[in-house]
């Protein structure tokens, strides 16, 4: 009898284990290569333009990038090399919040010591 039990416990056990594992899995994106066309403009414009192209969104303080002008990007690339591109020269960055949420922020000042 108490072989048996062993065994019941083992196996329940595992499906615990496997169960625990699916909770854990999330949806990931495949790094998508994309042609892209974006001129050098107001910021905002081009990160609404990605945002629609790649399918995610992508958040920011208007304040943020009111004054800022991308120098564009050309060429096909993945979501992350255009954000990088888009984002190059304007002193922001970006995180991803989720698989779907970009959110651009302003990078700390490097400082001297």
């Amino acid at each position: 009898m108490r072989a048996g039990l062993s065994w019941y416990a083992a196996f329940f056990c595992w499906i615990g284990v496997c169960w625990m594992g699916l909770g854990h899995a999330q949806d990931s994106k495949a790094p998508v290569r994309k042609d892209m066309s974006i001129p050098a403009e107001r910021l905002g414009i081009a990160l609404q333009t990605l945002a629609r192209n790649y399918n995610f969104q992508v958040l920011y303080p208007t304040l943020l990038v009111a004054n800022l002008k991308t120098h564009g990007a050309q060429g096909s690339m993945t979501e992350d090399e255009a954000l990088v591109k888009v984002l190059s020269g304007t002193g922001l960055s970006y995180k991803y919040l989720d698989p779907n949420t970009v959110t651009v922020f302003a990078t700390p000042a490097s400082r001297s010591p």
